[in-house]
């Protein structure tokens, strides 16, 4: 599944559960990829777990990879949990989010600049976020920069090369990552 955003000029949500670009995949097998290009303009979500991008694989014996990919543009969220560049798997696949040249800038707890995210315990593949040049803001606690995390035996790795990160609320960090 392939979902990608580009040449518009913005796109808005105002409820809970909305997403600006999103490729979800819940069968047994392909890749789930959602993408903004650098042609795009802006996505600006408004409403609890409410992301710009979502890409994700629901299905546990999934063996795919799951990306999020934003190549520019700007993403705003306004609301609690509410990742601006989120890639999440319940299967067994690599997970990869990436964000190059955005201006991203979330405004809830919980709620991160990228993240990417294996939900399963199983999987031995790698979660990695990485953000290269652009600005990330996070306004309100416990919201990362740049998360990766697993719940697998796979490797973690936030990255980050140029750009700046602000994180503005308690417990919030710029890079992070977590094997749980």
């Amino acid at each position: 599944i392939v979902v990608v955003g580009e040449r518009f000029l913005s796109i808005s949500t105002t409820a809970a559960n909305g997403r600006g670009v999103q490729a979800s995949n819940f069968g047994t097998s392909g890749n789930a990829d959602a993408s903004m290009s650098e042609t795009a303009g802006s996505v600006k979500t408004t409403g609890r777990n409410a992301y710009g991008i979502l890409a994700e694989i629901g299905t546990p014996s999934n063996l795919a990879i799951v990306t999020a990919t934003m190549d520019g543009g700007t993403i705003t969220t306004e609301g609690d949990q509410s990742t601006a560049v989120y890639a999440f798997s319940r299967g067994q696949g690599a997970v990869n989010a990436l964000i190059s040249n955005g201006v991203v800038d979330t405004a809830g707890i919980f709620s991160n600049g990228i993240y990417a995210w294996i939900f399963n315990s199983g999987s031995l593949a790698d979660a990695t976020s990485t953000f290269i040049d652009g600005s990330i803001t996070t306004r309100e606690r416990s919201s990362v920069g740049v998360a990766a995390q697993t719940s697998g035996q796979g490797n973690v790795m936030a990255r980050m090369e140029g750009g700046d990160i602000s994180t503005r609320g308690d417990s919030s960090f710029g890079l992070y990552a977590q094997i749980t």
